[in-house]
């Protein structure tokens, strides 16, 4: 799969809900260590063909709540569900699911008949100033 992966799909734009996913998955360690009864946010970055993405992940008890990605705006997700190999979630109305694959290097993502190919950067705790654009990252969770 690791030797095929670059020719299941064409390359191009990933849309934001691909990002997501994409995040969801590259964070998914620091999402199961989220404390359940506060408001947490988790930075991650992601660099795809040259392009660097940073998305933000909100957590409201212990679940993603919103996400951002490249400071646009905050858009809600519910219903997430990570397995070994596949990823799903609901954005209001919209089921997005995909199958993915991490090597040593990059995070292969397949959805809607397309191959995305990642290379994760840092993820970070940030504290949240909720209702402002700003982040805060704490010294203590960088990665």
């Amino acid at each position: 799969l690791q030797e095929i992966a670059p020719q299941l799909g064409a390359s191009g734009e990933a849309e934001p809900e691909v990002i997501v996913l994409a995040a969801l998955v590259a964070s998914r360690t620091d999402l199961a260590a989220t404390e359940s009864c506060a408001t947490q946010c988790i930075a991650c970055t992601l660099d795809r063909d040259g392009r660097t993405h940073e998305v933000l992940l909100e957590f409201k008890h212990g679940a993603v709540n919103r996400v951002s990605v490249n400071a646009e705006a905050w858009f809600t997700i519910e219903e997430v569900s990570i397995a070994a190999d596949f990823i799903a979630l609901r954005h209001g109305d919209q089921s997005l699911s995909a199958r993915y694959f991490v090597d040593e290097t990059a995070l292969h993502l397949w959805a809607a008949s397309r191959h995305y190919e990642f290379l994760p950067g840092e993820t970070r705790r940030v504290r949240s100033d909720r209702g402002r654009s700003r982040h805060r990252v704490a010294d203590s969770d960088r990665r």
